[in-house]
């Protein structure tokens, strides 16, 4: 490959990841310290980065050099930041985090959920089809109801249950509960 293909290849990617993070040019500048018109410039193809810029860019989007160089991970690998998972719902004592949104689909999505001691979460029945809710204790013990029964729940279990009926999520423990929620559409 020579430099002209490498600098196309460097530049299609850092639009691609700044895409998918929606970022603009101006915000990518901000974070990076790299002006608007050498990225501009890099993303055409026009300019070859330093390693000191591609650093500052990699950092900028809070990902691995070289995820940055390896067009190898378009679709099939992705590491993501803890400070780009985003909270999706808050409410007393409980935080609700979005770890995967199947962008491609509608078929499935992963949360991670605190819960703080002596705290509850009560949800509204999901509506819009079929959906499995799986709860994956990581730290604690939970109490749940769903639809009126209750069901105590482990650290290391799993919970199933169709969600179109009301259902809460209760730590009735000194210290925190932690678990991985994943939403699959049946």
């Amino acid at each position: 490959m020579d430099k002209h293909d490498i600098n196309q290849s460097i530049g299609a990617r850092l639009r691609e990841l700044r895409g998918q993070k929606q970022l603009t040019l101006e915000t990518l500048s901000g974070r990076t310290g790299v002006s608007v018109s050498m990225l501009s410039a890099i993303e055409r193809g026009r300019k070859s980065p330093t390693l000191t810029i591609l650093n500052k860019i990699k950092s900028g989007l809070r990902i691995s050099l070289s995820e940055l160089l390896d067009e190898s991970h378009n679709n099939d690998r992705r590491v993501t930041a803890q400070q780009e998972m985003r909270v999706i719902r808050r409410k007393k004592g409980c935080e609700l985090w979005m770890l995967v949104n199947c962008e491609n689909c509608t078929r499935f999505e992963v949360m991670r959920q605190e819960i703080a001691p002596r705290s509850r979460w009560e949800s509204e029945p999901h509506l819009g089809g079929n959906l499995w809710e799986h709860c994956l204790i990581v730290r604690g013990e939970l109490t749940m109801i769903v639809d009126g029964s209750t069901y105590c729940v482990r650290q290391g279990e799993l919970f199933s249950f169709m969600a179109g009926v009301g259902h809460t999520y209760i730590n009735d423990a000194d210290s925190p509960l932690t678990m991985i929620v994943i939403n699959a559409y049946v």
